[in-house]
């Protein structure tokens, strides 16, 4: 990330350089990803093609650097000085890279309103809407106050959406929830084409949130059908959580005490086999 986001930084100096731009980095895997590249391998991981295609779009050469040899920048990166300018651009540099990619915050701050959930915004999610066909219809019908026809039997999710949605002042569609002693809220009805993603993308921003902690935060802001189900599609598909995951008991200790008994009567049938 740091390489891309430098390189960015400095893409109108690269860009009007008669000179090729070269890069002096101390991580290895970065130089030997671009070696690859240049063999014609590529990557799976997203990461690294977004790194690659930063790269390859400027014509930026990468070359190694050890540590040892640099040392006041490798000093500066582990014992960054504390800085009280407010027009420090090294400082407005940083910041701009941070809000500029997904950052993790736990899901207590976001149950406790010291932190806001990421994708608030409503007129894009107005504009998300308007690209479903379903809710396209949902609006229209709770518009004119009417309803579907019971002969049609393939818009079952319109149905199942008029039954609890009802359209905001902003007209995005929405479901209220009621609060006691308060105001009900209205949760953004989020189509299922994009639900998926928001899920996932969430489920990062909260730092590999386990399902229960996942549905907490995501019901008290949105709305989608199969809520459930599409949460835990989510987190069975992550990498990060399934590596996590613990053995159960049963299989643990049924693995510990068979291959003994397994062995033995494999040694002894190979006895008998050659005893004949």
């Amino acid at each position: 990330m740091s390489i891309a986001v430098a390189v960015k930084h400095f893409s109108p100096f690269v860009i009007q350089s008669k000179h090729r731009a070269c890069v002096l980095t101390d991580s290895q895997p970065c130089v030997q990803a671009l070696r690859k590249l240049c063999r014609g391998e590529f990557s799976a991981s997203p990461r690294v093609t977004s790194f690659l295609t930063t790269v390859g779009r400027y014509q930026v050469s990468i070359q190694h650097l050890a540590g040892t040899a640099n040392l006041p920048s490798d000093f500066a990166s582990r014992n960054a000085p504390d800085c009280n300018e407010p027009n420090c651009q090294i400082c407005s540099f940083v910041h701009e890279s941070e809000s500029s990619v997904v950052r993790g915050i736990s899901t207590q701050e976001v149950l406790d309103n010291t932190k806001r959930l990421p994708f608030p915004s409503r007129p894009a999610w107005f504009s998300v809407q308007n690209e479903c066909p379903d809710l396209r219809c949902v609006c229209a019908h709770l518009k004119q106050g009417t309803r579907p026809s019971k002969k049609l039997t393939n818009i079952r999710d319109v149905k199942r959406y008029l039954n609890i949605t009802s359209i905001s002042k902003d007209g995005l569609l929405v479901v209220q929830r009621p609060q006691p002693l308060s105001h009900p809220i209205e949760l953004i009805v989020v189509p299922r084409s994009v639900l998926d993603g928001l899920l996932t993308a969430i489920h990062i921003k909260l730092d590999q949130a386990s399902k229960n902690q996942l549905q907490m935060v995501i019901q008290r802001h949105f709305f989608a059908l199969d809520m459930s189900a599409a949460i835990t599609r989510v987190s069975d598909s992550c990498y990060t959580c399934a590596s996590l995951k613990k053995f159960p008991t049963s299989l643990t200790s049924q693995t510990s005490e068979d291959p003994p008994e397994v062995v033995g009567v494999s040694f002894a049938a190979d006895i008998i086999i050659r005893n004949r």
